[in-house]
């Protein structure tokens, strides 16, 4: 079996090679789509990651502003707030939030303003 199995290897070499050549590309497509479906589910946890930040920071930053005692400390809590919403419209300007996010930063920043 084996002698006739090495035989037949040897007078097909060329036909071999092109099915092995094509197998290795099925396999090579195979992995790009794998690798595509993870970084789109990996792009989702950011999507998340990016609005739970957002929104956190905004409430800091609200909170600060609402909690300071004297002028001084407002003053520089509303400073702080309005450079964080500056920040924040400019990556929504540069489209840097996630499809998702955008919008809700849209709403928040219309809404703190």
């Amino acid at each position: 079996m084996f002698p006739e199995l090495w035989k037949f290897v040897l007078e097909n070499n060329a036909a071999i090679s092109a099915i092995a050549a094509c197998v290795s590309a099925i396999l090579a497509f195979g992995g790009l789509l794998f690798i595509g479906y993870q970084i789109k589910y990996a792009g989702n946890g950011l999507d998340l990651q990016s609005l739970q930040r957002f929104n956190l920071d905004a409430a800091e930053r609200e909170q600060a502003l609402r909690c300071a005692a004297d002028k001084d400390q407002k003053e520089q809590a509303f400073i702080e707030f309005l450079n964080f919403l500056e920040v924040s419209a400019a990556a929504q300007n540069a489209r840097l939030f996630p499809k998702v996010s955008n919008r809700i930063v849209v709403e928040k920043l219309c809404d703190s303003i």
